[in-house]
């Protein structure tokens, strides 16, 4: 399986796991010119601060061996590093977060 399969399962499958009972998760995109932006968003949740995840995303991309835990964040940072995209993390002031992610188009991503 691929970088973006891994990449996207990933994140998908944590903001499913981690979000609270009936809560919404969304997936947008758009296509420009020379990157493709994937948004995911859900809620956080509520024994996890927005500092918390920041500080925990930081953590794990400077990661040089395969931790025992939160592996997903690690994979979603090794893929990212692979095909050459990046991602922010937003915020908003009801505890909703949002994972932006943006991969080049001229990179193979399959």
């Amino acid at each position: 399986r691929g970088d973006f399969y891994l990449l996207f399962s990933n994140l998908f499958s944590n903001a499913v796991k981690f979000s609270p009972p009936k809560s919404t998760v969304t997936l947008s995109w758009i296509l420009e010119r020379d990157y493709l932006l994937l948004a995911l968003g859900n809620t956080l949740p509520e024994n996890t601060s927005a500092r918390e995840l920041l500080v925990k995303w930081e953590r794990f991309r400077k990661m040089k061996e395969l931790p025992e835990k939160n592996l997903g964040i690690y994979l979603v940072e090794k893929a990212l590093q692979r095909v050459g995209g990046k991602m922010e993390i937003n915020f908003d002031s009801q505890g909703e977060v949002v994972f932006q992610v943006f991969l080049p188009l001229e990179k193979d991503i399959s």
